[in-house]
């Protein structure tokens, strides 16, 4: 597997699971029941809770370009040692920066989300 598309099944995989503490928090917070009601609980959350549901938007955002690059690099068979590298990089500035947002550590934070943001941009430099 090419280095891209191993970091984008990382990428995807931590998009994945980015829910299961919030799921977590709220079970135990307003019980079982309450969880899979129909009711929003949006009322008396833990600020890291509304830290971490915010990184997984920003996520989401951000995993549908890097995606998208990735997969047209391979399917013009462009990647290179460059690519590959800036795909480890988005990753892990990815996981640094959610991380680094659940426990509200706001320069860190910010500079991994741009260090990960230029990753992709190598990535969209090297496609054109």
């Amino acid at each position: 597997m090419e280095p891209e598309l191993f970091y984008l099944v990382l990428s995807v995989g931590l998009c994945g699971i980015l829910w299961v503490p919030t799921v977590i928090e709220r079970v135990i917070r307003i019980g079982l029941t309450e969880t899979v009601g129909n009711n929003p609980d949006t009322k008396d959350l833990p600020g890291w809770v509304e830290r971490l549901k915010r990184t997984h938007r920003n996520l989401v955002d951000n995993i549908v370009i890097f995606g998208t690059l990735v997969l047209i690099l391979q399917s013009i068979e462009k990647s290179n040692d460059t690519t590959g590298l800036a795909a480890l990089i988005f990753f892990y500035a990815r996981l640094i920066q959610t991380i680094s947002h659940i426990f509200g550590i706001v320069w860190v934070r910010t500079v991994s989300f741009v260090i990960g943001w230029l990753a992709t941009a190598v990535i969209f430099l090297v496609l054109i």
